[in-house]
């Protein structure tokens, strides 16, 4: 158990700035993204935070049947940047959680590049569909969650069309290169990878919401210096 003032300490931390969070959860299937969020939710509602998930769209997608195929993902994309807009700007929530987004987009469309199953011109207009400034730079934290394909299968209990062996190899490439790119371009700041082999459920929520509240108080300290220039 935590200490009270241990609590109200991030919770102050927290509250640093009024601008709303976004943070992503992106990753490989079984890698625990779903299980963090709920998590996540508790914590911050424990420390006085209002805090909404957005669901994983995949989960309700109609092309359930083209998991593997480019066009699921281009949907999927759509829906995050929906959810993205639905949530920019109404101050109803401190920390809106995307269980999966835009950053996961743009890596299962390099996996898509990898394998040559999407074409060059789509791939690129999908890429730049998700960077689109309106969204894709709103204040962000995106935590990156991995895990083996001996963990996945084992949390999954069987094999399937993405968690497979080579499935999976290819995709820790394909998250490993896109997000290389993104920092290159400096076109997002905040990424992290956690490996979730070792750690239990309330392990990994902890270390994002290390870098949840590291990340509000870099805002605070900004915001604070703004209003000290003035």
């Amino acid at each position: 158990m935590r200490s009270s003032s241990r609590s109200l300490a991030e919770g102050r931390a927290m509250n640093n700035t009024p601008d709303s969070v976004f943070l992503e959860l992106a990753g490989l299937p079984a890698a625990g993204k779903t299980t963090t969020a709920a998590l996540i939710r508790t914590r911050l509602s424990e420390l006085g935070l209002r805090c909404v998930v957005v669901p994983e769209a995949a989960a309700r997608s109609p092309l359930s049947h083209l998991k593997r195929n480019w066009r699921f993902n281009a949907w999927t994309l759509c829906q995050a940047v929906g959810s993205v807009l639905e949530h920019q700007g109404t101050h109803e929530h401190d920390v809106v959680v995307l269980d999966r987004g835009l950053v996961d987009a743009l890596c299962w469309i390099r996996w898509f590049r990898s394998r040559s199953e999407i074409d060059l011109p789509t791939a690129s207009a999908l890429e730049a569909f998700a960077r689109v400034s309106a969204w894709f730079q709103a204040p962000t934290v995106v935590v990156v969650l991995r895990a083996s394909f001996d963990t996945a299968l084992s949390r999954r209990g069987e094999s399937g069309r993405i968690v497979n062996a080579q499935t999976f190899e290819e995709l820790q490439l394909a998250y490993g290169k896109a997000v290389d790119e993104l920092r290159e371009r400096q076109q997002v700041g905040t990424v992290h990878f956690i490996d979730t082999d070792n750690l239990s459920r309330t392990e990994v929520a902890e270390e994002v919401m290390k870098q949840l509240i590291k990340y509000r108080l870099g805002l605070g300290a900004a915001s604070q210096g703004r209003l000290t220039r003035r």
